[in-house]
């Protein structure tokens, strides 16, 4: 078995295969920001929300093209969604963000983003608490929200 590996080995180091290499690509254009909620709808990646480095919770929004390594600016969450600790996910054509914090004020409301409208739409709320720092998952066309903080400041074992 150890031999099997070393003559791999060598095979790729005399046939030249390089391991993996990173490639720099454009700068996100929004300011730095921690706690920032992303997904993805094909070959872009949206992100937006969080919190800057002076603890101004934002609601701006880019979307990062895969093939033109470009950042755009995109439509906003409405005046007021400032938020970090959200969650985010999609369905393949819409994306969506769900709860997050601003302050004391702990979400439970859900949002979807439209990519042909550049067009944010309030979805149902979440029945149960608001909740920061919640995770995620798609089985088909189900989200799973799990777990979070709500604001009694303890993690909760919920799960949506």
């Amino acid at each position: 078995m150890k031999y099997t590996f070393t003559v791999i080995y060598l095979l790729f180091a005399i046939i030249g295969v390089e391991a993996q290499t990173w490639v720099k690509l454009s700068n996100y254009k929004g300011f730095a920001v921690d706690d920032a909620v992303g997904f993805s709808i094909g070959t872009k990646a949206y992100v937006g929300t969080g919190t800057t480095d002076w603890w101004a919770n934002q609601r701006d929004f880019y979307v990062f093209d895969v093939n033109l390594n470009t950042w755009v600016e995109i439509a906003s969450l409405p005046f007021e969604k400032e938020r970090q600790y959200a969650t985010g996910f999609t369905n393949d054509s819409l994306g969506f963000v769900f709860g997050g914090v601003n302050g004391s004020t702990f979400f439970n409301d859900l949002w979807s983003y439209h990519p042909p409208t550049d067009s944010w739409t309030e979805m149902t709320s979440l029945p149960g608490h608001g909740r920061s720092g919640a995770a995620n998952f798609v089985i088909n066309d189900t989200a799973y929200i799990i777990g979070g903080k709500t604001d009694s400041l303890f993690a909760i074992d919920e799960v949506w």
